[in-house]
């Protein structure tokens, strides 16, 4: 690897534009696809799209200013470790061309959208909340850890290292009785107007 991977800020449409551009330059980036499928005038369709929709990963080389000018990047929103971590994670999930797979539905102990704690060896990511996205197959499963400041990136991990995180049952509130002022009976009541 010749220099740290970045993480570019795009204007809106125009990943696979820019990810064009910067191939003919011979600068090193990812620009990871998921696929969905559209329906477009009755009929069905998949689509690559991108994963992260305003956002690609490109090895800048100290070329920032050149970035912004001539290829149309926005701005860099990281750099350095980080990033390197969450370019390899996806890297492994995704196939040759960038595409990120799609669940399969699979027997695993967890369900999609479970949120699990990461009990692994690598001291980075141990103790780390996950959403558990499928099992890829092979003991491995696909989570999602929040990384990019708010954004979420997909990674494998051994499934054995996944606990279910239980949630803390909170007590609900007693309902507070409402206290209605009570009207005098109505023999009370008559009694008051003919004393007045």
């Amino acid at each position: 690897m010749t220099g740290s991977w970045s993480l570019a800020i795009t204007p809106p449409n125009c990943e696979l534009k820019i990810s064009r551009a910067l191939a003919r330059w011979d600068y090193e980036h990812c620009v990871f696809k998921v696929r969905r499928r559209r329906v477009f005038r009755g009929r069905a369709h998949d689509r690559l799209l991108p994963a992260f929709p305003g956002y690609l990963f490109v090895v800048a080389k100290n070329s920032w200013s050149t970035l912004r000018e001539i290829f149309g990047v926005v701005d860099f929103l990281a750099h350095g470790q980080p990033i390197e971590l969450a370019v390899k994670s996806l890297k492994q999930i995704a196939d040759s061309d960038g595409v990120i797979p799609t669940p399969e539905i699979s027997s695993s102990r967890f369900a999609p959208g479970d949120r699990v704690i990461i009990n692994s060896a690598d001291v980075r990511i141990s103790g780390q909340r996950a959403e558990y996205l499928y099992a890829v197959g092979d003991g491995k499963a696909a989570v999602r850890i929040e990384w990019l400041m708010g954004k979420f990136v997909p990674m494998q991990i051994d499934e054995r290292d996944l606990v279910l995180e239980v949630a803390k049952e909170t007590p609900k509130p007693r309902r507070q009785r409402r206290h209605r002022r009570r009207r005098p009976p109505k023999a009370i009541r008559g009694m008051d107007r003919a004393t007045v």
